[in-house]
């Protein structure tokens, strides 16, 4: 058999490494380089750290909407809202009211 083992082969200069597979958190990049006698290219991989990924704010679902404050006359009842994660890394801020409030009960009120 003549042919040579892949650890018999001569290799080249090593090529620059490839940008990292993401643009932000943990990725990978790879370098390879050629054999000059035999048919056969090694390549290495190795970790890469790229800034924080952005995390957007995100809003929970509105809850219920509470009790009227009053029971006849014109009242006001709220629902509300909270974030459940903030932005981050330059993610995108919340938008929107937390709290929204509406009227209720506007009847008159009965006269003794």
């Amino acid at each position: 058999n003549t042919e040579l083992c892949a650890e018999d082969c001569t290799y080249g200069e090593w090529s620059a490494w490839t940008s990292c597979s993401v643009t932000c958190g943990q990725g990978q990049r790879t370098r390879s380089h050629q054999s000059v006698d035999c048919d056969t290219v090694a390549s290495e991989v190795e970790a890469c750290t790229q800034p924080s990924c952005p995390v957007h704010c995100e809003l929970s679902q509105w809850g219920s909407w509470g009790d009227c404050d009053k029971t006849c006359g014109g009242g006001v009842r709220i629902h509300s809202r909270t974030v459940e994660s903030p932005a981050q890394n330059g993610g995108e801020a919340c938008t929107g009211a937390l709290s929204e409030s509406e009227t209720c009960n506007s009847e008159n009120c009965p006269v003794d």
